[in-house]
């Protein structure tokens, strides 16, 4: 489950997103020179059958030294879709097109290309002129260009628009209710890096806080869930090549009835790609920022 943002920023687009797995599942950020234009990136990790995700190995949020970005949310494909196929995801295809691509429109194309062999879902894609999303539906995508100064939010429902809810799934109740909290951004001026970080906070409705609690799944956006929530959280400034990361819930805390304590750090660090050099790790699945993840953070 994520929660994804796109905001008119005074720096240009922001993408915001809240990686929502089983605490079991691992998450960390990599650097990599292996295609045109080097990038940094997320991908999550597990090494436990039980706690197997569709996207395992797969980097779902990037930026490239082109300033070109991009964040993921999840969402199955609809079975008019999918006709009871199942992809064969190919887990460095968004890697590939990431290092290949010099706009952000060359990345939709890239993708679109790519449709059978990604995973299904909203693809948030942006770089300093604006923000386009791409809906990947088994062999089937779409795009939609958003309006220049709209703030947007995504889920794991079909970005409204795009795609026919043309059935409901495990997460559908969930997802809908943390879009309801996630919309309330839209009306709301992003301005800064900070303003886009409180955003993903989002404070608890009343209840909120007892229903994360009795519920496998999360409600809310900074992910509290019994089994599952936030393991990590991510800011993308294109504009300045620039992806803030942090490790864990937004907030920083546990609220003691989660069956997995991850340590967050609570706050997000920033990683500057015009500093990669290599491909290597930046952070390791436990947090720790890497040697060279120090050499690339921001001064």
């Amino acid at each position: 489950m994520c929660t994804l943002l796109a905001a008119q920023s005074t720096a240009g687009p922001v993408l915001g997103s809240n990686s929502d797995n089983p605490y079991l599942v691992g998450s960390r950020v990599l650097a990599s020179t292996e295609g045109a234009h080097p990038f940094i990136g997320t991908e999550v990790t597990t090494h436990r059958a039980a706690e197997a995700v569709p996207w395992n190995s797969v980097m779902t949020r990037g930026l490239n030294a082109r300033g070109v970005a991009f964040t993921y949310s999840f969402v199955p494909a609809s079975k008019s879709e999918s006709n009871g196929y199942r992809k064969l995801v190919d887990r460095r295809g968004t890697r590939d097109a990431l290092g290949q691509a010099a706009s952000a429109e060359e990345l939709v194309s890239l993708l679109q290309q790519r449709a059978s062999r990604l995973n299904d879902g909203n693809y948030l894609i942006a770089d300093g002129k604006g923000v386009v999303v791409v809906t990947i539906n088994g062999q089937r995508s779409t795009r939609r260009t958003i309006e220049p100064g709209q703030n947007i939010a995504c889920t794991n429902s079909w970005f409204a628009g795009q795609e026919p809810d043309d059935e409901a799934w495990v997460g559908e109740s969930f997802s809908r209710e943390r879009l309801g909290q996630a919309a309330v951004v839209q009306s709301t001026p992003l301005l800064e890096v900070q303003d886009v970080r409180q955003a993903l906070h989002s404070a608890l409705a009343q209840n909120d806080d007892q229903e994360d609690a009795n519920s496998q799944e999360a409600r809310t956006v900074d992910a509290h869930g019994k089994d599952s929530g936030t393991i990590s959280s991510e800011i993308i400034v294109p504009a300045e090549g620039t992806l803030w990361w942090c490790y864990g819930w937004p907030s920083g805390t546990s609220r003691g009835y989660e069956s997995f304590i991850r340590d967050s750090w609570g706050e997000y660090l920033p990683f500057q790609v015009s500093k990669v050099d290599h491909t290597g790790l930046l952070t390791t699945e436990d947090g720790t920022i890497t040697l060279y993840g120090t050499k690339v953070l921001a001064a």
